[in-house]
């Protein structure tokens, strides 16, 4: 199946999907497989099963879709692994990634199933979410890479400059707000967005440029407002040049830089033997384009999957 999320009707059945996979594949329990993880592909459309959920007949009940979304997240809390590598504080942490307007839900909508959600589970859990006018009905927020704010900056200034006012416009209404007290405010760190080799985009270079000093000043930025805890943005489809993987033009470099920076963020040894063997473990880049007909000839000619590691009981 090249892409199980395509036939979900409801999160709760990607969900399981995953963890079949899991098993199958005998991988420990908390791991994450790229491409069978994919609760996040989920919205009130006619793509995945729903329907409209608009009210315009007696099939597409707002309602009903909302009641299954509230069964669905009950289901995830209550099945979710208890590994660290879901844990913050011993509690889950539910990340939606989310607009507003059209087909998305309300603040309204949110706060209401979270509401009930909360009532029908034991265990507590954070919510984070990506759009910053739905913080009064979430734990926390992770702000999503604003291209409008980052037009709205001067384009005449250094990247550097021009991203510390992009980070003003972003964060400041969010820092300064009585809303934010007591959440949680989360650096969402991106490497750029560029969305050059996807159809949408024209195959025009645009909109936020993949630089290192757009990493550094975002880190600069967090770190100078005391936000300590950061959310990588990274959309490995290699479609929207927002991802901090290995592609054609810049190799390893910035999942180089944001190892380094990481480790610089949180005061840590930088680890050049670490460096040396992330770098050695990729050795071409390929990097599909659906806007252009482009062959790839070359492809990783190394495993870089992880070891099989055998315990004993």
């Amino acid at each position: 199946m090249r892409n199980p999320s395509i036939n979900v009707e409801i999160p709760y059945q990607a969900y399981l999907h995953f963890r079949q996979r899991t098993q199958i594949l005998k991988f420990s329990s908390g791991v994450i497989i790229p491409g069978y993880d994919s609760t996040w592909l989920y919205s009130f459309s006619n793509y995945l099963g729903l329907g409209r959920c608009d009210n315009s007949n007696s099939s597409n009940l707002r309602d009903t879709c909302l009641n299954v979304t509230i069964a669905d997240f009950v289901d995830i809390i209550s099945n979710i692994s208890l590994t660290s590598n879901y844990l913050i504080n011993g509690k889950p942490l539910i990340f939606i990634y989310a607009s507003l307007g059209g087909k998305f839900l309300t603040s309204a909508e949110w706060s209401y199933i979270w509401s009930s959600v909360r009532q029908r589970v034991t265990l507590d859990f954070y919510t984070i979410c990506t759009t910053t006018s739905l913080l009064s009905v979430f734990d926390g927020v992770a702000p999503w890479i604003d291209v409008v704010a980052w037009s709205m900056t001067n384009n005449a200034l250094p990247i550097y400059n021009r991203t510390l006012a992009w980070m003003k416009l972003v964060y400041g209404p969010i820092l300064s707000s009585n809303i934010s007290s007591g959440r949680i405010i989360m650096g969402g760190l991106s490497v750029g967005f560029n969305d050059f080799s996807q159809g949408w985009g024209g195959c025009q270079q645009r909109t936020i440029p993949r630089h290192p000093d757009l990493i550094r000043a975002q880190l600069d930025y967090f770190a100078s407002h005391s936000i300590r805890r950061l959310f990588v943005y990274t959309w490995d489809d290699w479609t929207e040049g927002s991802q901090f993987e290995p592609d054609v033009t810049n190799g390893v470099q910035y999942l180089l830089l944001l190892r380094q920076s990481i480790a610089s963020f949180y005061g840590e040894t930088q680890n050049i033997n670490g460096d040396n063997k992330l770098v050695s473990r990729w050795m071409n880049y390929p990097q599909l384009r659906n806007c252009t007909h482009i062959n790839v000839i070359s492809v990783p000619t190394i495993d870089i999957s992880c070891p099989t590691t055998i315990t004993s009981n």
